[in-house]
């Protein structure tokens, strides 16, 4: 939910902001918010799917990728399916009885804002091919970069029925050993993931720490 936030109110951004644009030029407000919503239609649901393809993928993974992840895919895709609901239905529904016409305001500091961006914009268009060099350059470097970070987080087929013991051998007796074997072994043979080869396997290990115990004596 919280990658996903700052997504929810997209959409219903650029429908309000389309609506209040074509208020703005003097239509009515019933025909703004249905041909406002109807214009960035496409855009939307074009900007929802590049997210959502994202993380759908993941539901159709294997493993414990797809237990650690598949919670996050789904609530991103549901939210962000629901905020383009709302923001074609419910928003031009209350702008057409809330949205009054709109006044032209604006303060210094924004106003500046704009002056500095327009200014900019012209530079971008007058220099057209170093600006094309740049984004370039802006590629390639993120494309290496995220070449030299790999691209696998961790085993797509790791499983998780795996089980790590670990035994402290100092200070035990033979009989004490013996017994905790035992216990085990009883134990394990409950646990459908280890086979009978496994248990022989504990012995050779409870045998080769029971020696270095002794060594460590001497």
């Amino acid at each position: 939910m919280a990658l996903g936030i700052g997504m929810l109110v997209d959409n219903s951004i650029v429908v309000i902001e389309n609506i209040y644009r074509l208020r703005s030029e003097g239509y009515s407000i019933k025909k703004a918010a249905v041909e406002g919503a109807g214009g960035v239609t496409g855009a939307i649901i074009a900007s929802t799917l590049t997210t959502v393809c994202v993380f759908v993928p993941i539901v159709f993974t294997e493993g414990i990728t797809r237990q650690l992840f598949v919670d996050i895919a789904l609530t991103i895709t549901f939210t962000l399916t629901a905020s383009l609901i709302v923001a074609l239905t419910f928003v031009p529904m209350m702008a057409a009885g809330l949205l009054k016409i709109p006044k032209r305001c604006g303060t210094p500091s924004l106003k500046k804002v704009q002056q500095g961006y327009a200014k900019l914009l012209e530079l971008a268009l007058k220099f057209k091919p170093v600006v094309f060099i740049g984004v370039t350059v802006l590629l390639v470097t993120s494309a290496l970069a995220a070449y030299s970070r790999g691209f696998s987080f961790m085993d797509m087929n790791m499983e998780t029925d795996q089980l790590t013991v670990t035994v402290a051998t100092l200070h035990l007796s033979i009989s004490i050993l013996a017994d905790v074997l035992a216990l085990v072994e009883t134990h394990a043979r409950d646990v459908d993931a280890l086979v009978l080869r496994d248990l022989h396997l504990l012995k050779h290990l409870y045998l080769l720490m029971y020696l270095r115990w002794l060594r460590h004596l001497c």
